[in-house]
């Protein structure tokens, strides 16, 4: 392998490496290299998978928050119609009840967010 092999002690009484100590420590140092690479693709791995989370939830938001803005908007209109106050009571109840549900999805997918990495797949 080209090192140089003596057994025993060198000249100065010091143990000497031997070959085999020599690749053993070569692949000792390369598993080290290996295992470091692999955690950091891992870590990598975890984030992008955090950030598409992330994103996803936000998407989620916006379009719950903007079902409440149409809700709202036509709650309004039907309002202005004067169509009676029984239909404008059942029109409320209902956008009530969607806001309802989207602060629950909401608070939800924050709880989720919540978790730390090594809880990522429960």
């Amino acid at each position: 392998m080209g090192h140089d092999v003596m057994t025993g002690n060198d000249i100065d009484g010091h143990d000497v490496m031997t070959e085999k100590d020599a690749s053993s420590h070569d692949a000792m140092t390369l598993m080290s290299v290996l295992l470091k690479e692999q955690e950091q693709r891992f870590v990598r791995l975890l984030q992008e998978q955090e950030q598409t989370f992330k994103n996803e939830i936000q998407a989620i938001k916006d379009s719950q928050i903007q079902e409440v803005y149409e809700l709202k908007k036509t709650l309004l209109e039907r309002m202005d119609d004067d169509t009676g106050t029984e239909k404008r009571d059942e029109i409320l109840i209902q956008v009530m009840r969607d806001i309802r549900e989207t602060k629950k999805m909401v608070a939800a997918s924050q709880e989720d967010n919540k978790k730390k990495w090594w809880e990522f797949w429960r």
